[in-house]
């Protein structure tokens, strides 16, 4: 159910709009050499676009994108190694008291049964009993939320770019050039009179075009410019619902190692880390997506890196 949250093309749309900001500065420049010229012509401009804010944007979501790529493998990572420490332990649970009376108190278990205990160095805080492990596996499980927290970090500043600069340039870009003549929108007068174009779409700013071609591609561009908004937003939002998800999934899970106490029988530790299994089975799966996401992009097999 969350793999469209987690789909490769969530990651396109961040990478595209993160290169258009990136490639914006050589057109900013032209733009204010024209706008500067026209302006020496007795017109009244219209404040163009904001050159300096939308360079900033480019730097923070430029540093987003290295902080994400960090993020994406380093989750998948912790999440696999907390799930698979969680289930190994549920597994070797139920292996060890198979032949144990249900109602038999889990106190009475020795931990030294369990590989956790034997991967780990008790020496401060010795496993008293099988609750102590639990304990461990609850810690485990919540070092996860730093990954999280990473991951939806660098998403939301790079939304935030989105909806608090990006949004008004292309805003700029729609309303007239001036406020004396008709209405001619900046981008239309960037390319019919400027020969100025948006970079990466596919056009030429010296080619031989008509006035008439010139205007649909400047119109072009502009719903192309709505288009990346529109999916880069929804990047943001699908991204930022695997991490509420993901939370979800680890809280859920965490919720009933820690329901078991000292007193708690066998068979009651049985039920609750089958309520466990539930989620950890799609955190599984959702850490699984992860890695591959960062393999791909390791062997350049995946367009959005």
């Amino acid at each position: 159910m969350h793999g469209y949250l987690l789909d490769e093309k969530n990651f396109i749309a961040l990478k595209s709009y993160i290169n258009f900001l990136s490639s914006l500065p050589v057109t900013l420049t032209e733009i204010q050499r024209f706008s500067e010229s026209f302006q020496r012509q007795g017109h009244r401009m219209i404040t163009p676009p904001n050159a300096v804010m939308l360079a900033q944007a480019a730097r923070t979501n430029d540093l987003a994108w290295q902080s994400l790529k960090v993020a994406v493998p380093s989750l998948g990572q912790s999440c696999a190694k907390a799930l698979a420490d969680a289930q190994g332990f549920i597994d070797e649970f139920r292996d060890t008291t198979k032949l144990i009376n249900g109602r038999a108190l889990v106190s009475g278990i020795d931990p030294a049964r369990f590989s956790i205990f034997k991967s780990l160095s008790w020496s401060n805080v010795p496993a008293v009993d099988v609750i102590s492990l639990l304990r461990e596996l609850d810690r485990r499980l919540s070092q996860c939320a730093a990954g999280i927290a990473q991951f939806k970090q660098a998403v939301n500043t790079v939304g935030g770019t989105l909806h608090s600069i990006f949004v008004r340039f292309i805003e700029s870009l729609s309303i007239d050039l001036c406020s004396c003549d008709g209405p001619v929108s900046k981008i239309e007068a960037y390319y019919t009179l400027g020969r100025i174009g948006l970079p990466g779409m596919q056009y030429n700013p010296g080619g031989s075009y008509s006035h008439e071609q010139r205007v649909e591609y400047a119109r072009t561009h502009l719903s192309n410019l709505r288009s990346m908004r529109r999916n880069t937003a929804s990047a943001v939002d699908n991204l930022n619902d695997f991490c509420y998800r993901l939370v979800q999934l680890i809280e859920h899970a965490r919720r009933q190692l820690q329901a078991n106490h000292p007193r708690s029988s066998v068979d009651r530790c049985h039920g609750l880390f089958s309520i466990a299994e539930v989620g950890l089975s799609e955190v599984r799966d959702m850490s699984e997506d992860l890695i591959l996401i960062s393999v791909n992009s390791t062997h350049k097999k995946c367009p959005c890196c």
